[in-house]
């Protein structure tokens, strides 16, 4: 149909200033022309016909999506009904728990029918506004948000469903203190990217093994909880390169708040790094502060025995008030001594599983990842507002706000030792549906982004082509100069995907036809919601240092093996040409490095072992010179230099190691390829030259004949 209506377009379309689509008036007492149809499986069809059953296709998916549902919640309350009667009946359980399942993968097959359909109507749209001149894709794109299969919310039954596997497995009777206290355990955590189109199968996969845990679910629209986290950094960001470079002792400061828009109960939080190897724990410390009382505390007329006075009246315990007050005294000071203000905020809804006093497994899926910078760069910053967080009816542009394109999935697990992960977390994690990001951060991923012209190194994971149409975005440059290359992002990758290369008729870039949805909440609108600032200290100015989806959505190959951390070590990370570091604005990648005493050893080692070969090539080669024979000190004469060489080596090479493992170093391969093979042709050609000139004095003499003995001194 479209093809057919292009034909009859190209060949009416009216030149300028005559009567087209370029008039703005009309007449009463005229008959309007009549717009030529064109011919499709023999009907007559125009332009009209084509938005009617556009129209028609949408509401026929937003009744079959609804429909459906509804027959779901159905089967969910008879399910929920039967299992809380007779939960004892193994039979009866069996039965239960295969009804839920089914159920859950229905619930994922319906969001693969309206997803195909989402990317249909996307490629539908795309198709059109190509062909003819009037373009309307972007007008039926905000017409798809409204549609209720898009707009709302279905993830209750997922809680339900929750409920249900919670009470077939026998969650609510384990629900007591284990008293694990005092034993070993193994403790580790790693996060993972999900792409959009996979959030539903991985909670129904979670669902599965542990329940839902949130402190009042009953009140939750849907599975996850709304959650803002103001994180506070100097003009240097200090904190944000601290914790980059994961330094031992690196802070970073929050204030955090659940469940609402604008805040009430305030969780101030510092979360401290450190080393594994030194025996310590990385620890997360936090108190409570009402939201009219932050802004006092930044500016130290709410006290620490303000708090102290508050907590005795709710007779709260000694051991709680000695903690509180010595960690409100240093959260205060370090934010006063450091000059820390409003940086830069993240926003997201948290779904969280655990068994309830049990940590063996705890998970938690943060889902519209979305981070947007406190302070305006037009306009009055936190500080001169008087307020701790940003002013919600201040113009928020693109340049400040980026949007994640994936779900964040972390996995903490608490084993004993020698014991291993549960095969079902196994399972998930090989899946295919998760990729591994070693050490990814919000903040850092958010300061980066925003704040690129301030920051001095950025984390491996910006090089991912999968986030770059995101981060793209949040840099407001016009399309012709990405696609000339010109100012280009000093941390993207020179290697783009094929989908930025195209372009669609209204000039901008193509970042993939259709973003994968999920019949769970829509991303929260920050236009014109609460975007909580900070008022007063003042600062100087800063240093100016898809299953379904085409591939250019789908970006990183999600679930490729080995995962991101390892590709990107093996491709970009540690595969920089020196043209492209030296070209302007490059800032150096950082991967998180461990750097244990034993690291510093090792390198001692090497060392050693490379003197420990100079120094018997050079006492062969001084034993040699003190031969009284031609031959003999030409040999002595050549294997000398070679152990200097070695000697050399050995020293610089350790020096140079030194250096990258202090500063922690990794977008510098440690190891060296040519060094070693140098020295191994040197060797050999010295020993090749050695028996060249004890075969050419043996000929001279003649057979029979050696070089006369002589007495050997050693100096």
């Amino acid at each position: 149909m479209i093809q057919a209506l292009a034909k009859v377009e190209n060949r009416d379309a009216p030149g300028p200033g005559e009567s087209g689509y370029g008039e703005r008036v009309t007449s009463l007492s005229a008959q309007p022309e009549m717009p030529e149809a064109a011919k499709f499986e023999g009907k007559d069809v125009t332009e009209s016909t084509f938005f009617k059953m556009l129209e028609d296709e949408m509401s026929k998916v937003d009744g079959v999506t609804l429909s459906k549902v509804k027959v779901l919640t159905v089967r969910v309350n008879e399910i929920e009904s039967n299992a809380g009667e007779r939960v004892k009946d193994a039979a009866l359980r069996d039965k239960l728990r295969a009804e839920a399942q089914q159920i859950g993968d229905e619930f994922l097959s319906l969001e693969k029918y309206a997803n195909v359909n989402y990317l249909a109507i996307h490629k539908i749209l795309k198709k059109h506004d190509k062909m003819l001149p009037v373009p309307c894709r972007r007008f039926y794109i905000m017409r798809i948000a409204e549609q209720g299969w898009v707009k709302h919310d279905y993830s209750k039954i997922f809680v339900r469903l929750s409920t249900i596997h919670s009470i077939l497995r026998g969650d609510t009777m384990n629900n007591k203190d284990s008293g694990a206290a005092g034993q070993e355990f193994v403790r580790s955590t790693k996060k993972y990217w999900v792409r959009t189109e996979d959030i539903s199968r991985v909670k129904h996969s979670i669902l599965q093994h542990l329940p839902i845990f949130q402190h009042d679910l009953e009140s939750l629209a849907g599975d996850s909880q709304l959650t803002n986290s103001v994180y506070f950094d100097n003009s240097q960001l200090e904190l944000y390169h601290g914790r980059l470079d994961k330094t031992p002792g690196a802070i970073a400061v929050r204030f955090r708040w659940y469940a609402t828009e604008e805040p009430d109960l305030v969780f101030v939080e510092r979360k401290t790094h450190r080393d594994s190897w030194t025996g310590e724990v990385s620890v997360k410390e936090r108190f409570t502060l009402k939201a009219k009382e932050i802004l006092p505390f930044l500016e130290g007329k709410y006290t620490v025995e303000d708090k102290m006075k508050e907590m005795k009246a709710k007779n709260k315990p000694q051991a709680d008030l000695d903690n509180v007050r010595k960690l409100f005294t240093e959260i205060y000071q370090q934010i006063d001594s450091k000059q820390l203000r409003p940086c830069m905020r993240t926003r997201y809804n948290r779904t969280a599983y655990q068994i309830p006093f049990d940590a063996t497994v705890r998970i938690s899926l943060d889902s519209n990842l979305t981070m947007l910078t406190e302070n305006p760069k037009v306009g009055p910053s936190c500080a001169t507002s008087g307020r701790w967080y940003r002013d919600p009816n201040q113009p928020l542009p693109p340049t400040e706000i980026t949007r994640f394109p994936h779900a964040i999935l972390e996995v903490k697990l608490s084993v004993k030792e020698n014991e291993v992960a549960p095969l079902w977390v196994t399972d998930l994690i090989e899946s295919g549906m998760l990729i591994e990001v070693h050490k990814f951060s919000k903040f850092i991923h958010g300061c980066a982004t925003l704040l690129s012209e301030s920051v001095r190194a950025v984390p491996y994971w910006v090089d991912d082509p999968s986030i770059r149409p995101s981060i793209l975005r949040s840099q407001g440059r016009p399309a012709e100069t990405k696609r000339k290359g010109e100012g280009r992002l000093p941390f993207i990758s020179e290697n783009k995907p094929a989908s930025d290369e195209e372009n669609d008729d209204d000039g901008q870039l193509d970042f993939g036809d259709a973003p994968a949805i999920k019949l769970m909440p829509r991303r929260p609108s920050l236009g014109g919601a609460s975007s909580p600032g900070y008022g007063a200290v003042q600062h100087g100015g800063g240093r100016r240092d898809n299953d379904v989806g085409d591939d250019g959505a789908r970006g990183g190959g999600v679930g490729a093996p080995p995962g991101l951390f390892t590709r990107m070590l093996a491709t970009v990370g540690l595969g920089r040409s020196a043209e492209q570091q030296r070209a302007p604005g490059y800032k150096p990648r950082k991967v998180p490095m461990k750097v244990e005493p034993k690291t510093y050893f090792a390198n001692e080692r090497t060392m050693l072992s490379w003197l420990h070969m100079a120094v018997t090539l050079g006492t062969i080669g001084a034993a040699m010179l003190a031969v009284d024979t031609a031959g003999t000190r030409l040999a002595g004469m050549l294997l000398l230099p070679v152990a200097v060489l070695f000697a050399l080596y050995a020293v610089m090479t350790f020096h140079w190691r030194s250096r990258g493992i202090a500063h922690k170093d990794s977008a510098t391969p440690m190891h060296d390829m040519v060094g070693p093979t140098v020295l191994a042709i040197v060797l050999m050609l010295a020993l090749g030259a050695v028996f060249l000139v004890r075969s050419s004095l043996s000929l001279s003499l003649g057979p029979g004949h050696s070089p006369r003995r002589q007495q050997v001194h050693l100096f």
